[in-house]
């Protein structure tokens, strides 16, 4: 997981409350800090881990949909990206989180960025 603090940054921390939920759903996860987005990208693809938390502008090469929300001028406002954040949720969204072998899991606005 990306945190630009590192493990007591606020992604990360917010990352432990998923890590909890997802035992609801029999999937235990195991978490780890990265303050480089670089290596977390060089860990995922040398299959040192599973899964990625990433921002996306780096996570475009495994999936352009979802990376196209950070387009410049994209969203202007927080109503807009709450809709886009529900549309994306839905079943009819489903096909466009998966690209190739890879799938988008969950999105995390970081504010006005």
């Amino acid at each position: 997981m990306f945190d630009p603090v590192g493990s007591k940054g606020p992604v990360f921390n917010a990352m432990r409350d998923y890590q909890t939920s997802a035992l609801n759903w029999g999937a235990n996860l195991t978490l780890k800090a990265y303050t480089s987005e670089a290596v977390v990208l060089a860990d995922f693809n040398a299959g040192k881990c599973d899964a990625m938390g990433v921002t996306g502008t780096r996570v475009r090469p495994y999936n352009q949909f979802t990376a196209s929300i950070e387009a410049l001028g994209g969203i202007t406002d927080y109503q807009q990206l709450e809709s886009l954040i529900g549309m994306l949720a839905s079943e009819k969204a489903a096909p466009y989180m998966r690209q190739d072998d890879y799938e988008v899991a969950g999105i995390m606005p970081g504010g006005a960025v």
